[in-house]
């Protein structure tokens, strides 16, 4: 889940996001941003949110257990 606020520091790629920690120290937290856009990662929108409610793609309980490796 990602909430509104979440979004401020959230970063998108093709199979899921990264959210940051809201960091203090900026420099450090520039360096972090900088790779994860060179590695593709797109910004979020500063109203964006991933929950369950706005979720397009829900997995089955086949999809889920091949996911944790069970039957």
């Amino acid at each position: 889940m990602i909430t509104e606020t979440d979004s401020l520091n959230a970063y998108e790629f093709k199979d899921y996001f990264v959210v940051f920690q809201d960091f203090k120290f900026s420099a450090r937290t520039n360096s972090f941003k900088n790779q994860i856009k060179n590695l593709g990662g797109k910004k979020c929108s500063k109203k964006f949110s991933y929950n369950s409610q706005n979720n397009k793609r829900f997995l089955s309980i086949r999809e889920i257990k091949k996911i944790l490796g069970l039957k």
